[in-house]
């Protein structure tokens, strides 16, 4: 079973991105916030699940989202200054889930001490579109994590060692 661990890099205020951070220490890929390199990436990768990671500025603790959807947000260029003039993603399903049981993950996850939750709403930017087509490529065998910025509690190790949990969590059951 091969996964690959996406993070983004820096983007609009945001100085330091924990997701890319990491991802890069994991091994994994750092993707420019663009959808022409998310585009480029996923064309290209080779695995039989992903795991995506992004930043959400606005919560104090990871949360594992469920699902994605095939809408396009019109507000927040990506870092190349792009707009994306259409309102879908791809495809006619409205929304795609996870083969994950996202459920189990997060009890495993609370048993271990990782305080996290459970979200259906990824946001619309380019989280929510690595996601929506990550699940396309694999079949739904992608799981998308929003991390909170680094603070007291979720240090750089400790979101290094909740990744990999999951990691081994995905491993077992994909």
């Amino acid at each position: 079973m091969k996964i690959i661990i996406t993070g983004f890099g820096p983007f609009l205020s945001n100085k330091e991105n924990p997701s890319g951070e990491i991802a890069s220490s994991l091994g994994g890929e750092v993707l420019e916030v663009s959808y022409s390199a998310v585009d480029f990436f996923l064309k290209k990768a080779d695995a039989d699940a992903l795991l995506c990671l992004g930043l959400n500025n606005k919560i104090k603790q990871p949360q594992l989202e469920v699902r994605a959807h095939n809408k396009v947000q019109h507000t927040t260029p990506d870092i190349n200054k792009v707009i994306l003039s259409k309102d879908t993603i791809e495809g006619r399903a409205k929304e795609r889930y996870t083969n994950l049981d996202v459920d189990a993950l997060h009890q495993s996850l609370l048993e271990k001490g990782y305080p996290c939750s459970i979200s259906t709403d990824p946001g619309l930017y380019l989280c929510n579109y690595i996601y929506f087509k990550a699940l396309g490529k694999t079949k739904g065998n992608t799981l998308f994590v929003h991390l909170p910025p680094f603070n007291q509690t979720w240090t750089r190790e400790y979101m290094i060692a909740f990744i990999k949990t999951i990691l081994d969590e995905m491993t077992k059951v994909l």
